[in-house]
C-alpha cells in the first residue's frame, strides 16, 4: 500500500497521467498545443479565426463577428467604413489569447514603422523620451514622445490597428487559396 491507500498499479496511472498532463502544457507553452484552442467562428461565413471584428454590417443593426475577409468585404477595408455603407459600424476586435505566440514581436511591425516615421521610438526601446512630437521631426503628431511611445505601444492611432486587420484579410485569403488548391 502506499501512501493514499493506493496500490501499486493504481500510484503508476496516477503519476502517468500527471507526466501526461504536464506534457500538454509543456506543449501548449511553446506553440505545440491544439491550434483550434479559444477560436470561434465567423458569424458571417463560419470559419474558424484567432482575430475577429464585431460589426454591424446591415440595416438590421445585428452585431456580428466576421473574420478578415468577411470584413473586407463588409467595411472596404476601412475600420470606420465609408458612405457608400452606410449600415457598417465598427465594434471593436476580439483576439484569442489561447493562440501560439512563440517568436512573434510584442510590438508590431507596422506599430514600428509608425513610430519610426514619427522620429519617436516604441515603449520596448524608450529611454528618456524624444520631447515634443511637434519639432518638426516628429511628422505632425503633437503628442510628447512618451505619450506617443506609449500610444504606440498600445496600438493607438489605428494605424496598428488597420494592419493588423489588412493581415488578417491576407490570412483568409491565403487560407482560401489553399483550400481551392487541394480540391
Amino acid at each position: 500500500m502506499g501512501r493514499r491507500n493506493e496500490t501499486e498499479e493504481e500510484r503508476a496511472e496516477r503519476k502517468a497521467a500527471l507526466k501526461a498532463a504536464k506534457a500538454a502544457k509543456r506543449d501548449e507553452r511553446q506553440g505545440l498545443g491544439d491550434p483550434e484552442k479559444g477560436r470561434k467562428p465567423c458569424s458571417l461565413c463560419g470559419r474558424s479565426r484567432d482575430l475577429l471584428v464585431r460589426c454591424q454590417v446591415d440595416a438590421t443593426g445585428t452585431w456580428h463577428m466576421a473574420c478578415g475577409k468577411c470584413w473586407m468585404s463588409a467595411s472596404g477595408g476601412a475600420v470606420d467604413g465609408s458612405a457608400s455603407r452606410p449600415h457598417y459600424r465598427y465594434g471593436g476586435l476580439w483576439k484569442n489569447h489561447h493562440q501560439a505566440k512563440s517568436g512573434r514581436n510584442k510590438v508590431p511591425a507596422a506599430a514600428r514603422a509608425t513610430a519610426a516615421g514619427r522620429g519617436g521610438k516604441y515603449k520596448a526601446e524608450s529611454g528618456s523620451g524624444s520631447g515634443s512630437g511637434s519639432d518638426g521631426e516628429g511628422g505632425g503628431d503633437a503628442r510628447s514622445g512618451e505619450e506617443a511611445d506609449v500610444a504606440v505601444a498600445a496600438g493607438g492611432g489605428g494605424a496598428g490597428m488597420q494592419a493588423e486587420l489588412l493581415r488578417e484579410a491576407a490570412e483568409c485569403e491565403a487560407e482560401d487559396k489553399a483550400v481551392a488548391g487541394k480540391s
